[in-house]
């Protein structure tokens, strides 16, 4: 199994307009978010307000969910009114970066982000006790978590088994997941987020 943890250490911090935010991965690796030529980007951003206006990401899709405190969006498009949601922790929304969104927010507030190209393909999933997780797609896989957590994945054309176990606020990166025929998520005191990336729908 190709793998890597990348620790908070190598994770990037910048500035945006309601706050500062952690980029904990991004494809192509090294690439400048602010180009809007990357694939797949995740980071985690803290709020210097309790309300703001979300960047244009035109020609990408979005997820977000508070980790910590609460948050709430409201969408429009092109000036027409579409819906707004209030998000407990990890509680997923999913919505195009086109949309203009007002959000609001608690002070405290925590957000996780995950932003992909339009033509790609994403799935995300919150494992709250141990659980099989099976890949829906060949393609990445990003999982993370606030506390501690430990994987067990097997291979599906051998019978090779591999352990991981990963420290709080680490990112752990899957690769070449159609090789996978589950993998087995225990988690510590805090949720695990699964975040899934594929080139096309299979």
């Amino acid at each position: 199994m190709d793998y890597v943890v990348i620790t908070p250490e190598q994770f990037e911090v910048s500035d945006w307009s309601g706050g500062s935010t952690t980029q904990l991965y991004i494809d192509p690796a090294g690439d400048d978010f602010k180009k809007r030529q990357f694939a797949i980007r995740l980071s985690s951003a803290t709020f210097t307000s309790t309300g703001s206006t979300f960047s244009d990401f035109s020609g990408y899709q979005r997820m977000i969910f508070p980790l910590v405190g609460s948050l709430s969006v409201d969408h429009s498009d092109q000036g027409k009114p579409l819906y707004a949601r209030q998000l407990k922790p990890y509680e997923i929304e999913n919505f195009s970066g086109s949309w203009t969104t007002e959000s609001t927010n608690t002070e405290d507030c925590v957000d996780f982000n995950l932003i992909t190209r339009d033509d790609l393909v994403s799935h995300t999933t919150v494992l709250r006790e141990a659980a099989d997780y099976a890949p829906h797609h060949a393609g990445t896989l990003l999982l993370y978590s606030r506390s501690a957590f430990s994987i067990e994945a097997k291979e599906k054309k051998s019978e090779e088994t591999t352990q991981v176990s990963v420290d709080k606020g680490c990112l752990l990166k899957i690769t070449e997941s159609a090789i996978l025929y589950h993998l087995h998520v225990t988690p510590g005191d805090e949720p695990v987020v699964i975040g899934e990336v594929s080139a096309v729908e299979e």
